[in-house]
C-alpha cells in the first residue's frame, strides 16, 4: 500500500486525485511574489498586478491537473488500470499500470497537448478581452505553452523521454535499447543547452545560468538514473537474464509418437516440435506435460503440444528486456489467451532457438528475491 500525504480532492475510476501540501505553499508564494513584481508595472495598479498573479496560479493549477488527467483518461481508455494521480509543487504524476509501446506514447504526449489547449483557452480569453485586468491570461497563455514545449524535451524523465522510449521501444521491440537511445539523447539534449548558453553569451545572466544549471542537473540525473539500471544488469550473477533463465531444448519431428520420443528424451529438456511448415517452432512440449502423457505412447507428440509466445527473446537480453516480457511492454503486446496461461518463448542466439523461457520461471525468481533480498556489495 502507498501512502499518499495531502488532500485527496476526488477520485478518477476509483484512483483517488492527491493535493499535496507543497502545491499550497507553492501557490500562495506564487500569488504574493508575483503579485509584487507585476504589482510595480508602471502600467498597472496593485489590484491588477494581484489579480494577475492570482489568475496564473489558478490557470497553471488547471493546466498541471488537466496535463495529468489526461494521462489517466487516455491510459484507462488504452486498458491501463490508473491508481492515483497527485500533484504536487514540482507538477504531477500519474500512476498506472504498464502497456505497450504505442498506449505510453499516447500517453505520454497528451499530457502536453493538454497545456497547449489550456495556453489556447487563455489566450482566446486575453484576445477578447485585452486589457490590464484581464492581463494574467495572457501570462497564463505563456507559462503553460512554456509547460508544455518543456515537457517534450526528449530526455528523461519528461514526458518527452517517454514518448521516445516508447517509439524506440514499438520499433525495436527492445527495452534496454530504447532506455539507452532515451539516456544518451537526454545527455545529449543537457550538453547542447549548456552549449548554447556558453556560445550565445546568456552565462553573463546569473538567472540563465542558474535556471541553466539547475535543469541540466534535472535531466543529467534522469538519464544517469536509467544508465545506471542499465548497467547492473551486466552482472553475471543476475538471475534475471535471459542465459540464466533459459531452459534447455531437443528438437523432435511433431509427428513421433510419444512412446518413441519417451526413449530418446534425456528426461529435462523442454520439447520444440519440427512441422516443416516454419522456419523457426511454434510448438512445444513441457516435461512435465510428456511425463503425464506415458500412457498415450502411440499418439503423435503434436497432440500434447503447446504454441510458444509470438516472437522471440534473445540470449542476450537482460533484466530489463526480462520484465518487459514479464509484466511490461512487450507482455501486453501478447494475445490475451497467452497472458492467461502463463506463456513461454523461445530463445535464441545468432537465429537459432537455443532454449525456453517460462513466465512461471521469472514469477519463481522474483518471489525468491523477495523473501532473501540480495545484501549489498
Amino acid at each position: 500500500m502507498h501512502h499518499h500525504s495531502g488532500l485527496q480532492i476526488g477520485s478518477y475510476r476509483g484512483a483517488p486525485i492527491y493535493l499535496k501540501a507543497s502545491w499550497f505553499i507553492f501557490m500562495i508564494l506564487l500569488i504574493v511574489g508575483y503579485g509584487y513584481h507585476l504589482s510595480a508595472w508602471p502600467a498597472l495598479t496593485a489590484p491588477q498586478g494581484f489579480t494577475a498573479a492570482a489568475v496564473v496560479a489558478v490557470t497553471l493549477a488547471l493546466g498541471v491537473f488537466l496535463h495529468e488527467l489526461s494521462h489517466a483518461v487516455v491510459g484507462a481508455q488504452r486498458g491501463l488500470e490508473v491508481r492515483s494521480i497527485s500533484l504536487t509543487v514540482w507538477g504531477g504524476q500519474t500512476s498506472m499500470t504498464t502497456g505497450t509501446p504505442m498506449t505510453s506514447l499516447l500517453v505520454s504526449l497528451v499530457g502536453p497537448l493538454a497545456n497547449f489547449l489550456m495556453a489556447g483557452a487563455c489566450q482566446l480569453v486575453w484576445s477578447l478581452t485585452g486589457t490590464a485586468d484581464f492581463l494574467g491570461f495572457s501570462i497564463a497563455a505563456q507559462v503553460n505553452m512554456a509547460i508544455g514545449v518543456f515537457n517534450l524535451i526528449p530526455a528523461y524523465p519528461l514526458d518527452g523521454g517517454h514518448a521516445l522510449e516508447a517509439a524506440v521501444a514499438h520499433v525495436s521491440r527492445s527495452r534496454s535499447l530504447a532506455m539507452r537511445v532515451t539516456s544518451y539523447t537526454g545527455i545529449a539534449v543537457t550538453a547542447l543547452m549548456v552549449g548554447a548558453v556558453v556560445f550565445l553569451g546568456l552565462w553573463n545572466s546569473p538567472l540563465i545560468v542558474v535556471a541553466t544549471l539547475a535543469l541540466a542537473y534535472f535531466l543529467w540525473s534522469g538519464a544517469s538514473r536509467h544508465l545506471k539500471i542499465l548497467s547492473q544488469e551486466r552482472n553475471p550473477h543476475n538471475p534475471l537474464t535471459a542465459v540464466s533463465l533459459m531452459r534447455p531444448v531437443q528438437y523432435f519431428d511433431s509427428e513421433a509418437n510419444i512412446g518413441e520420443v519417451l526413449a530418446r528424451w534425456n528426461g529435462t529438456s523442454y520439447l520444440l516440435l519440427n512441422d516443416g511448415s516454419a522456419a523457426t517452432p511454434s510448438s512445444v512440449v513441457e516435461p512435465i506435460v510428456l511425463r503425464s502423457a506415458q500412457s498415450l505412447a502411440n499418439q503423435p507428440l503434436a497432440s500434447i503440444a503447446s504454441s510458444l509466445a509470438p516472437g522471440f527473446i534473445p540470449a542476450s537480453a537482460s533484466s530489463v528486456d526480462i520484465m518487459d516480457s514479464y509484466n511490461g511492454y512487450r507482455y501486453h503486446r501478447l494475445p490475451a489467451h497467452y497472458r492467461q496461461n502463463a506463456p513461454l518463448w523461445a530463445v535464441t542466439d545468432g537465429g537459432d532457438v537455443v532454449g525456453v523461457m517460462s513466465h512461471k520461471d521469472i514469477t519463481e525468481v522474483l518471489l525468491a528475491s523477495v523473501k532473501h533480498p540480495p545484501h549489498p556489495a
